[in-house]
C-alpha cells in the first residue's frame, strides 16, 4: 500500500495518494509504514500550502501528536517550499499565517526574509524595507548580510541614494562580509556619482582601482566617474587623463563616453580642430553606441559654428533630426541648435 501511495504520488495524483497512504495509517497505526505514510501526507499538504490542514488531520492520528515545535517546523516549511518555488504571493500569505499562528516564531528572521524577498517580487518594497529593517537590527543572524544586499539593490532602484549608502557602508566596513565588499565599492561609487559629491567619488575610484577582486571593466568604469567627478571639480587636467585611461584600455560604452567627454573638453578650449577629429573617431569607430553618436554630432555642429561654418553645422543637424530614432534629449537638442543657427 505505502509503494502504491508513492507511485500516485510520483505520478502527481497527490489525492488519490493521501487517501492510500491514510488507510495505511488507519489500519496499521503502530507500525513503521504507517509512519512513512504519515510523512508523505505531510509532503502533499505542504506542497499545496496546507500546513493546518496538516496538523489539524495529524492531530486525529494516534501517531500524529505534534509538539508546538514541530508544528512551527511544519508551518514554516510550508512557507518556504513556497518561496522555492517561486510563488512570491503565495510565500507571503503563508508566512502572514505562520506568523499568525506562532507569535513566537522558530524561524523569525527566515521568515521575514523570504517574506521581505517575495514582496519585493511582487512590487510591494515598501512593506519589505520593515522585515529587511527588523533583520538588520541582529548583527549576528544569518540573513543579515543577504538583507543589506537586497535593501540595498532595492534603494538604488528606486533611486534613494542616500538610503542605499546607509547598508553599503555596513557592507563594505564589516569584516564578516568581505565576498560582498566588491559589490559594495561599486555601487557606492554609483550613489554617490548619482549625488554629485566628487571627493567622495574619487574616493571610491581609488578604492575600486587598488582592490585586487575588481575586474578590469570595473577599473575602466571607474575611471570614466573620475573624470566627471574631476569635470565638476574643474581639474582638467586629472579629467582628461582620466577620460584617455578608459579610451585607451576598452572599447566598451565607457570609452564612447570618454571619448566624448575628451572631445567636449577640447571644444571648451577652442581646440575646433581636434576637437572635430575625436568628434569623427568616435563616429567612425564607435557606431554601435548611438546616443554617443549622436551627442557627437551635436558637438560636431557646435564646433562648425564656432569655425564659422554655419552651412555645415545646420546640414549636421538636419542629418540628426532626420535619422536619429532615440526617446531621449537628442533630436530637440538638435532643433534648438538649428533655430538658433538660423
Amino acid at each position: 500500500m505505502v509503494t502504491i501511495g508513492l507511485v500516485q504520488y510520483n505520478q502527481n495524483q497527490d489525492e488519490a495518494a493521501a487517501t492510500t497512504f491514510k488507510k495505511v495509517i488507519t489500519e496499521y497505526g503502530s507500525t513503521e509504514e504507517a509512519k512513512q505514510s504519515l510523512e508523505s501526507i505531510k509532503n502533499i499538504y505542504i506542497d499545496k500550502g496546507d500546513s493546518q490542514g496538516f496538523i489539524d488531520y495529524a492531530a486525529t492520528t494516534p501517531i500524529g501528536n505534534y509538539t508546538v515545535a514541530e508544528q512551527d517546523n511544519i508551518a514554516f516549511e510550508a512557507a518556504n517550499v513556497r518561496y522555492l518555488k517561486g510563488d512570491a504571493q503565495g510565500t507571503v500569505e503563508a508566512v502572514n499565517a505562520y506568523f499568525d499562528k506562532f507569535p513566537k516564531p522558530i524561524h523569525d528572521k527566515e521568515g521575514r526574509f523570504i517574506r521581505a524577498e517575495s514582496l519585493v517580487r511582487i512590487g510591494r518594497s515598501a512593506d519589505a524595507i520593515p522585515d529587511y529593517e527588523y533583520i538588520l537590527n541582529d548583527w549576528t543572524s544569518d540573513y543579515t548580510e543577504r538583507s543589506l544586499i537586497s535593501i540595498s539593490e532595492l534603494y538604488l532602484k528606486e533611486k534613494k541614494y542616500n538610503e542605499a549608502i546607509v547598508y553599503l557602508k555596513r557592507l563594505e566596513t564589516t569584516a564578516d562580509y568581505k565576498a560582498h565588499y566588491t559589490y559594495a565599492i561599486n555601487n557606492l561609487l554609483k550613489a554617490y556619482s548619482a549625488l554629485n559629491m566628487p571627493d567622495d567619488i574619487v574616493k571610491y575610484v581609488q578604492l575600486i582601482k587598488e582592490s585586487d577582486k575588481s575586474s578590469e571593466e570595473e577599473k575602466n568604469s571607474a575611471d570614466l566617474y573620475a573624470g566627471k567627478a574631476y569635470l565638476a571639480k574643474a581639474d582638467t587636467t586629472s579629467a582628461v587623463k582620466a577620460f584617455s585611461n578608459v579610451v585607451a584600455k576598452t572599447k566598451t560604452i565607457a570609452a564612447a563616453e570618454s571619448k566624448y567627454n575628451l572631445a567636449a573638453i577640447q571644444y571648451a578650449k577652442g581646440d575646433y580642430k581636434t576637437s572635430m577629429k575625436t568628434c569623427f573617431d568616435l563616429i567612425n569607430n564607435m557606431p554601435s553606441y548611438d546616443y554617443w553618436v549622436a551627442k557627437s554630432f551635436l558637438l560636431l555642429a557646435d564646433n562648425y559654428v564656432a569655425t564659422k561654418d554655419n552651412l555645415q553645422a545646420k546640414s549636421t543637424l538636419l542629418s540628426l533630426i532626420d535619422n536619429y530614432e532615440g526617446d531621449d534629449e537628442i533630436v530637440p537638442t538638435a532643433k534648438e541648435k538649428l533655430a538658433n543657427i538660423k
